[in-house]
């Protein structure tokens, strides 16, 4: 049965008509272009199927499930209409305001329309474009999704989708290529991180920001080519680099980061300015955690090991898994490495430590309940996200690790009720500046003071666009 069906329709004003015994149905997953001259009735045929105008005779049926105050509609600018073209968010919550009513604002399931609809525009380029075809998917100040094109044969399929292109020579392999590169020479440079940016000089572009603490000339390496930012001196709150930490220049070249002892060292320099705060206990805790880890697990490097263990110095956390859950997680999961060097060994989880950690924790509260059906109920959709990078990924698990304890400990002090704990699978749909929030507070944990200045100013900057 047609969604949308009109039988013998006459449009006009005053009894005069524009257009007479109209007839035509619409299916659903139809399109439908009106094609005609201005005043042949283009307008008041979409103002009737609207409501917003009578017809002088026909009839208009919709069927289907489809009911009259469910049709959406977007205008063509106007004179009024100054603050035109509309975010992606806009547009897409315009397509529900014929159910809102006498509703000012959006409901919660409407909300979550918008959210479901960026995932799917998101999975469309994975699914259609590689990662020669485009540099980037990003949000603008706007709200809209600019996607930066290589490939322009795909310029029309996205622009239909909804995306901004805008034109780029510099492609996702292109990128990682170059932080790969980068690196490999991150312990001559005493790089700490790369990250990608969109930068607004002469025109729109996708660059890398390098973070290093020594001289750019330790390396033959040019860091200020046109897609790549050096920022120096962030990561050193001391205000010391490595070099005068450890020595001259040959000696920072070779420290090895992979001793835990010398690792150790190098965090304990990066916190003296907070040495008083600091349990002396800590550092000995860190350092024999580091070695039981990486005896474990030798896939794993200190620094990317730190970032699970930074808070408590807890390697418990990650080991000793019963027979079951090794079982469960071996058979279920795949692990993709990234062809991003910096983002796998940082924040990439092989052994998958913080899903098996979650799910024994879930599994001593709900002891009943099978592996399959905790990872479904509250994992699941963090896991297998295709909009989160390993690291957002990693900072959720972290933040899920340490509040999940504070629930857990007020549970078996009998402060709150089992039925709190309940509540975590609804506070896995955090908002997005929660999420943030959750980001923030590991980056303390594992960075430092300087790392969370960057963070919150950027976190400040994007709740100011999202307020616009």
């Amino acid at each position: 049965m047609p969604q949308l069906e009109c039988r013998n329709l006459s449009l006009g004003y005053d009894s005069k008509a524009i257009v007479s015994d109209l007839n035509f149905s619409i299916n659903k997953g139809d399109y439908l272009c009106i094609v005609g001259e201005n005043g042949s009735g283009k307008t008041t045929l979409m103002k009737t199927l609207l409501n917003l105008h009578s017809p002088l005779s026909g009839s208009i049926i919709t069927g289907d499930g489809l009911k009259t105050n469910e049709i959406g509609y977007l205008p063509q600018q106007t004179v009024v209409q100054r603050d035109f073209p509309a975010s992606v968010k806009e547009i897409v919550l315009s397509g529900c305001q014929g159910h809102c009513g006498i509703r000012p604002f959006y409901k919660k399931e409407e909300k979550n329309k918008l959210k479901n609809s960026l995932k799917e525009k998101r999975k469309f380029v994975k699914e259609h474009l590689t990662e020669d075809d485009y540099g980037g998917i990003y949000y603008d100040e706007k709200q809209r999704i600019d996607i930066f094109l290589v490939n322009n044969k795909w310029k029309d399929l996205l622009e239909k989708q909804g995306f901004q292109c805008i034109e780029s020579d510099y492609p996702i392999t292109e990128q990682n290529s170059d932080i790969n590169k980068l690196w490999r020479e991150s312990n001559g440079l005493c790089i700490e991180n790369i990250e990608k940016n969109v930068v607004e000089t002469d025109g729109k572009k996708v660059q890398l920001m390098i973070f290093g603490r020594v001289e750019k000339e330790v390396s033959g390496i040019d860091l200020e080519q046109k897609n790549w930012e050096y920022i120096e001196g962030i990561w050193a709150p001391s205000g010391k680099s490595i070099k005068e930490t450890f020595g001259d220049k040959d000696i920072a070249n070779n420290i090895d980061w992979e001793d835990e002892k010398t690792f150790v060292a190098a965090v304990r320099e990066e916190y003296q300015y907070i040495e008083n705060y600091i349990d002396p206990a800590y550092w000995d805790k860190l350092e024999q955690a580091l070695k039981i880890l990486k005896e474990q697990y030798p896939e794993y490097n200190c620094k990317n090991l730190y970032y699970h263990i930074a808070g408590d110095g807890d390697a418990m956390s990650y080991l000793n898994f019963d027979e079951e859950l090794e079982k469960y997680v071996s058979e279920t999961f795949r692990y993709q490495s990234s062809s991003n060097a910096v983002e796998e060994e940082l924040f990439g989880d092989p052994a998958y430590l913080e899903l098996k950690n979650m799910l024994r924790k879930y599994k001593e509260i709900y002891p009943d309940m099978k592996y399959q059906k905790i990872y479904k109920t509250y994992l699941r959709t963090t896991e297998e996200s295709v909009d989160m990078s390993k690291r957002e990924k990693l900072y959720w698990y972290l933040w899920q690790k340490y509040s999940f304890d504070k629930e857990l400990e007020k549970l078996q002090e009998g402060k709150v009720t089992e039925s709190v704990i309940q509540q975590r699978k609804q506070n896995t749909e955090r908002s997005g500046k929660a999420q943030k929030t959750a980001i923030a507070g590991s980056i303390v944990l594992v960075l430092g003071v300087a790392a969370v200045k960057v963070w919150m100013k950027k976190c400040n900057e994007d709740n100011r666009l999202e307020k616009k």
